[in-house]
């Protein structure tokens, strides 16, 4: 039976990296076996980057792209969420990976087969298990990612060690169930514990992570803080039995 895989990346003005983003993952995806891919492009920003996509889906060969262009700018987790809901329910596995070439393609087979073998519901690209790598990072991303891991993984009380990667794979089915509300960069971190608590298996498996070598990081600090506050805040108030919208994280989902 043939594999249908939806790939849903975000990118906000990354028309320097998006061309050789799109055509090294289009390699790898044509490398898989017995398998279907399509594209959902979340776009936004003004540098061209939707058009850069549009021309590329338009040549010979090229799989089915849909394009998502939000008006206005929520965060990461809300351009996801976008993602998400289109992808078609005819969709067995879900992708993601980030639009800078901070991800590998071309690591996406073993990371894929891995998946497989060990019959998650998700995999994620980690950098912090044994074979994955950090070839370049600013110092004080690394020290930031290094220390949300940390100490959400002991707050949580969370096994996965490289929460906030999103070079991941999802079973579309279980995707399905997970309905986060985080609009920032912490909706990584949402996803995992809704998957935990709804005792989904979650694994790692070894990634090359590389610094982005054009554009400029969209990865702005205040922001960030703010999705990670709401996170935990969101913890609290259910450890607090004051409830909230949505599952619990420390709780199977009924």
């Amino acid at each position: 039976m043939q594999r249908r895989i939806a790939v849903v990346i975000a990118a906000l003005d990354e028309a320097a990296d998006i061309e050789e983003v799109y055509e090294r993952l289009r390699r790898a995806l044509l490398a898989l076996p017995d398998t279907r891919s399509e594209f959902i492009w979340v776009v936004e920003g003004t540098d061209g980057t939707a058009a850069i996509l549009r021309r590329l889906a338009q040549a010979d060969g090229a799989p089915p792209s849909t394009f998502i262009e939000p008006r206005v700018r929520r965060g990461l987790g809300a351009a996801f969420r976008l993602g998400f809901a289109a992808v078609p329910e005819s969709a067995d596995v879900v992708i993601t990976m980030d639009a800078d070439l901070n991800h590998e393609p071309e690591e996406l087979k073993r990371l894929l087969d891995a998946f497989e073998t060990e019959r998650a519901d998700i995999a994620i690209g980690s950098r912090k298990v044994p074979g994955g790598e950090i070839r370049s990072m600013d110092a004080w991303r690394r020290w930031s990612s290094d220390s949300v891991n940390w100490l959400l993984g002991r707050l949580f009380h969370s096994p996965v060690r490289d929460a906030s990667s999103g070079y991941r794979i999802y079973r579309a089915s279980a995707l399905r169930r997970l309905r986060f509300e985080n609009d920032g960069y912490a909706f990584q971190w949402e996803i995992v514990l809704l998957a935990l608590a709804s005792r989904m298996r979650v694994i790692e498996g070894p990634i090359t992570f590389t610094q982005r070598r054009q554009g400029q990081s969209k990865l702005y600090l205040a922001e960030t803080i703010r999705s990670y506050l709401r996170l935990c805040s969101r913890h609290l108030l259910q450890q607090n039995g004051r409830g909230g919208a949505g599952p619990p994280f420390n709780a199977p989902k009924p």
